[in-house]
């Protein structure tokens, strides 16, 4: 899986269904990629080994958050969302920086 010139995952695939995983830090590349946006495009390559090669581009929207904050406890750092009460009810939220005057969402 590419997203633009950035190689986010390289898997080994087998007959039948398979599931794509993500660490943590696979997540955080995707996540810095849409920047300010919602949307990002990504480019999925199949390749065999019979060299056999086809890809599929499609949009990816992002859906939720990422697990934005991190916070020291009991000497452990720990990934934790970040939630917002609005209202009395009680939502996900994204921590957005601001550098050189753009806004970005943090990680």
């Amino acid at each position: 899986m590419k997203i633009g010139s950035v190689q986010i995952l390289s898997k080994t695939m087998n007959t039948g269904t398979n599931t794509i995983s993500f660490t943590d830090t696979q997540l955080d590349t995707i996540y810095r990629l849409y920047k300010s946006n919602n949307t990002l495009t990504a480019t999925f390559i199949l390749t065999t080994e019979g060299n056999y090669i086809n890809s599929k581009t499609c949009t990816v929207t992002l859906n939720g958050n990422q697990k934005t904050v991190r916070r020291n406890v009991g000497n452990s750092w720990k990934r934790g969302k970040v939630y917002i009460n609005v209202n009395g009810i009680w939502k996900k939220a994204v921590i957005w920086i601001n550098i050189s005057g753009i806004w970005k969402r943090g990680i």
